[in-house]
């Protein structure tokens, strides 16, 4: 399985939650947080950063449904300006349901 962790802008969740679900995917964590991008320079004077409202989304995903899902975020949340975000894309090494202990994996961290 893989983890997929994306950085997009607020105005951008509605759009990603659709597109995630015409791919199956519905479950899925949203975080309010915020973001500081790097330092730009013109004509020797920096810019001050400021801090941006972002939100970051986790979703769980078969590793064949990966790719898909990838690119449903990235359509959804692009709009080719800077601050656009990220996504990242993670293996999963062990997945356990807290309320039942159910695991899924190649989980050994868990004894019921």
């Amino acid at each position: 399985m893989k983890k997929i962790e994306a950085i997009i802008r607020t105005t951008k969740l509605e759009e990603v939650k659709r597109a995630l679900h015409l791919h199956g995917v519905d479950g899925m964590t949203i975080t309010e947080t915020v973001g500081l991008g790097p330092t730009v320079a013109y004509r020797g004077v920096e810019t001050p950063q400021t801090l941006t409202a972002r939100l970051k989304l986790e979703v769980f995903v078969e590793n064949d449904h990966a790719d898909e899902a990838v690119d449903a975020i990235y359509r959804a949340a692009h709009t080719g300006e800077v601050g656009d975000g990220r996504i990242v894309v993670s293996d999963l090494e062990c997945i356990v349901k807290i309320r039942t202990g159910e695991t899924q994996l190649a989980c050994h961290h868990v004894s019921h």
